[in-house]
């Protein structure tokens, strides 16, 4: 039986892997020639750190989420994008786009959403191969009262950890690397 590892797995066992001794993992090799290895490593740390801290923060996130209102944070997000799209509805293609999933990601999400009474899929007059999802009542009523919540872990996980000068610092950091 073979372990498949993800990008994210791969990053993180990289980073790890850097944290020990490079002269043990590449015994071969002088520190001299190391210098390069030691930079992309570094660079690769830096990633891994930034990775780790999204997942984390994430993570309880979710678990707040599911917590108080069995509601994943993948899910909350939908009904976040679609809150802040005008009549509550959006294109399933665009919005998985902007959600960053594949369009089977998207489907299955919508499919969950949609048998839990929180989206409906809307067929477009024009285009029988477009289809619209929309928030119904039932998906906005609960995601004002997770948004309560949402707010609530974000302040804990993120902003009380910082100061006002880090928090405008690390704003400009992230929209430099947009």
């Amino acid at each position: 039986m073979t372990t498949q590892l993800f990008p994210r797995q791969i990053v993180f066992l990289y980073a790890k892997l850097y944290l020990m001794d490079i002269g043990t993992l590449n015994p071969g090799i002088s520190a001299e020639s190391n210098t390069n290895i030691v930079c992309k490593s570094s660079d690769i740390l830096l990633f891994s750190l930034l990775m780790h801290t999204v997942d984390n923060i994430s993570e309880k996130l979710d678990g707040g989420l599911v917590h108080k209102f069995e509601l994943p944070l993948r899910e909350f997000e939908v009904l976040l994008k679609l809150e802040q799209i005008s009549n509550n509805t959006a294109n399933m293609g665009k919005l998985s786009h902007s959600l960053n999933l594949t369009t089977g990601g998207m489907t299955r999400l919508v499919d969950r959403l949609v048998s839990s009474g929180l989206v409906e899929r809307v067929a477009c007059p024009n285009d029988r191969r477009v289809v619209y999802v929309k928030l119904t009542n039932e998906g906005i009523d609960l995601l004002q009262a997770a948004k309560e919540e949402y707010y609530k872990e974000v302040k804990t996980n993120l902003t009380a950890k910082l100061n006002e000068t880090e928090i405008e610092q690390l704003k400009s950091i992230l929209k430099k690397l947009e």
